[in-house]
């Protein structure tokens, strides 16, 4: 018996098995399940693709109904890679895909077993991604992202952001790209709330820095740092911290030679993905116009000198009283008569004060 004639044995005796009658009550589902199993396995073998779909799918109901989760989970995964291995010619929409896809990563995550569900999109993404289907790519790691986060498998986490990140970079969606680093940056750090690790905040502080300096947009970069200085601990101690100084500064003077050598430190090596690196290096600089203008107003305050005026020199105006304030003059009386009172009288000529003198002694 050829293989292809053993694949339809089993293929028969598993519909049996689920067949009910007077003396036979109830589906055997075991015995459909590893008939089914058999036949897929010579079907797939034989590179008859269509046929081995078509038995996972029975296969995939047959497993549900004996409660097998990471059955059914391998189930869905065999029907996706059949279809990204298969080179008959044969392409299957991106949409049939992403709905097994997901399927799969139901049933691995109540299998508890989120690493196949990864590793899984991350090939499935990779496919679509070389057929151009990015914006169905993006799409399955948003959606891996949340359910890890649903999880609470932060481990995972960091390997999904670089590969979503990755494909949003090669389309230069690059404020999706600062959104999910952001996003990451804040889940991040209310785990270091809670456990007091490090959770390699430095590097996604650098990480968003060389985004927002790819975007141009220095003053955002620059406002940043100042708030992850005082958001991370001892950040200001850490090579990434110095590293994004310095290119903010040399991006600030317009100095391309500067940002060119520091973007070359070896610290940068631990952004991922590497084409945000890869596109920080091409980043022509442009001088803060706005910024050095005020600096250098500041620069001339500081070297301004009020001119000296020595007490000998100085001479108060001399004041007339004309007599006729118009309208301003009885504006407030009180107190133009409390400072009348205050005038200082002038001194009493010698004229005076001889004539004052006779008139005592006579």
């Amino acid at each position: 018996m050829d293989k292809l004639s053993e694949a339809k044995k089993y293929l028969k005796e598993g519909d049996e098995a689920l067949k009910t009658g007077v003396f036979k009550w109830s589906k055997d589902y075991a015995s459909a399940a590893i008939n089914y199993d058999e036949a897929a396995k010579i079907y797939k073998s034989a590179k008859q693709y269509d046929q081995a779909q078509a038995v996972y799918e029975k296969l995939v109901l047959v497993n549900e109904k004996m409660n097998d989760p990471w059955a059914v989970a391998r189930n869905y995964e065999t029907m996706v890679t059949i279809n990204l291995d298969r080179n008959d010619g044969s392409q299957i929409p991106a949409s049939r895909l992403i709905e097994w896809t997901a399927k799969a990563g139901t049933y691995f995550r109540l299998a508890n077993s989120p690493n196949s569900y990864v590793t899984l999109v991350k090939k499935v993404a990779k496919f679509l991604d070389e057929r151009s289907d990015l914006v169905e790519a993006l799409n399955l790691y948003k959606n891996l992202l949340n359910d890890l986060q649903d999880d609470e498998q932060h481990h995972l986490h960091t390997e999904i952001v670089s590969a979503y990140a990755s494909v949003l970079m090669k389309i230069q969606r690059y404020p999706e790209c600062v959104d999910l680093f952001e996003r990451e940056y804040t889940f991040k750090k209310g785990i270091v709330t809670k456990s007091g690790s490090r959770q390699n905040l430095d590097t996604l502080a650098l990480t968003l820095t060389s985004l927002n300096l790819v975007m141009g947009d220095i003053d955002r970069a620059e406002k940043r740092l100042q708030e992850f200085a005082l958001d991370i601990k001892d950040f200001i101690r850490t090579p990434e911290f110095d590293v994004s100084d310095k290119m903010i500064e040399a991006y600030n003077d317009g100095n391309q030679a500067a940002f060119d050598k520091i973007a070359q430190r070896g610290v940068l090596n631990s952004v991922f993905p590497l084409n945000i690196l890869k596109e920080l290096r091409k980043v022509k600089v442009k001088a803060n116009v706005a910024k050095k203008k005020v600096m250098d107003i500041m620069d001339l305050n500081n070297d301004y000198q009020a001119p000296v005026i020595k007490s000998n020199d100085y001479q108060a105006p001399a004041i007339q009283n004309t007599g006729n304030l118009g309208n301003f003059g009885n504006l407030f009386p009180e107190e133009q008569t409390e400072a009348n009172n205050n005038v200082s009288q002038p001194a009493v000529t010698e004229e005076q004060r001889q004539k004052a003198l006779d008139d005592m002694l006579c």
